[in-house]
């Protein structure tokens, strides 16, 4: 018996590792690999459900996803301690009001077979499952997001149990972006509607597959209305060794204002920019010692030289250990305005003690 690990960034290698015979065997198919081979808050549920579900048989993880997947610094190890076996670069056609086909029509039916092409099958991915399953028998497929399991076809895998973590419900992610970021025009207007009627029908005729669907709050549970659907909380954690309480101390006389995030997500990036540029001027203008730190991985360039000429504004980036940032700062900031998920980074500074000014998104 062996597995198959594809490892980049030069090309698609194979290790071929042998594993010993196991009774149960799960298989998680996911665009966001577990933690700690990526560190955002999506990861951290991932590696949270590995945990869980290891704890019932061992867990086989597929990767299926992007440009994301791709981590320079990830060893062959590495993966296989996560007990990733296979990823998959599916990289998602952008949904974006795009008509550049003659004539307003043919420029609808382009954006809405981008649509329909996110959620369509992979050939190599429902092969290689179809393949795996075989061998392996899996007794239990859990999906990370739905368009991963309809990318590999599993509803066609047999009576093998199907749950799916849905951490963003699709629609409501693009409803929420929209509602942001507005399409221009009359063609905007048609194509946003569009594209939210036919990606909420997808999704919901979609969702009869699966025994049960998880979610991360009371009003996904609600809006899904599946028979067998519960809410399953995200839940932050560290890697600090010993630690089961990291409330640090208050720090009263702080002016520094803290933003922790994936700086490589559009909703983090566009909401910190729309933050610096219209609401950090009026609270520099009355506090003017007063400064925000901006951690995270993923930092472009042009974001940074962007930010950095702002008075009051230090970017920092990516850092190992976030505790110092947190225990020197007076609160933290999360100004996104559309997205989807539970927000981990707002649960991770309330972890820390420091009090969250957000948005109602």
């Amino acid at each position: 018996m062996h597995i198959s690990v594809a490892v980049w960034p030069d090309g698609v290698e194979e290790l071929q590792s042998p594993l010993h015979k196991i009774m149960h065997r799960i298989l998680l198919i996911t665009s966001v690999l577990p933690w700690p081979l990526r560190t955002n808050g999506g990861a951290q549920r991932t590696e949270l459900l590995r945990r869980a579900l290891s704890s019932h048989g061992h867990v086989d993880i597929v990767g299926v996803g992007g440009a994301e997947l791709r981590n320079p610094s990830t060893t062959v190890d590495e993966l296989v301690a996560a007990n990733v076996v296979r990823c998959f670069e599916v990289p998602d056609p952008p949904i974006k009001p795009s008509f550049l086909l003659p004539g307003r029509f043919g420029g609808l039916a382009r954006l809405l077979a981008e649509v329909h092409n996110r959620y369509a099958p992979n050939p190599e991915l429902v092969e290689w499952v179809a393949e795996a399953h075989k061998v392996h028998s899996y007794k239990l497929i859990v999906s990370r997001y739905l368009a991963p399991a309809l990318q590999a076809r599993v509803g066609r895998l047999g009576h093998v149990p199907l749950v799916l973590d849905l951490d963003d419900v699709d629609w409501q992610t693009i409803a929420s972006s929209v509602q942001a970021n507005p399409w221009s025009g009359i063609n905007g207007k048609i194509g946003s509607f569009l594209v939210l009627r036919q990606v909420e029908a997808i999704c919901k005729h979609s969702l009869d597959m699966f025994q049960h669907i998880w979610v991360t709050n009371e009003h996904d549970r609600k809006l899904l209305k599946h028979q067998h659907c519960s809410v399953l909380p995200n839940i932050p954690f560290t890697d600090v060794a010993g630690s089961q309480e990291l409330t640090v101390p208050p720090a009263d006389s702080s002016l520094q204002l803290l933003f922790v995030g994936d700086l490589q997500f559009p909703p983090n990036r566009d909401g910190l920019t729309r933050f610096i540029r219209n609401v950090w001027p009026h609270v520099y203008g009355s506090v003017s010692n007063a400064t925000v730190t901006i951690i995270g991985h993923g930092l472009r360039e042009q974001d940074r030289s962007e930010w950095s000429t702002v008075p009051g504004i230090n970017v920092v980036g990516f850092v190992a250990d976030l505790q110092k940032f947190y225990a020197s700062c007076a609160f933290t900031i999360v100004p996104v305005y559309f997205g989807g998920g539970t927000k981990i980074k707002i649960l991770e500074s309330l972890f820390y003690g420091r009090t969250c000014v957000t948005t109602q998104q």
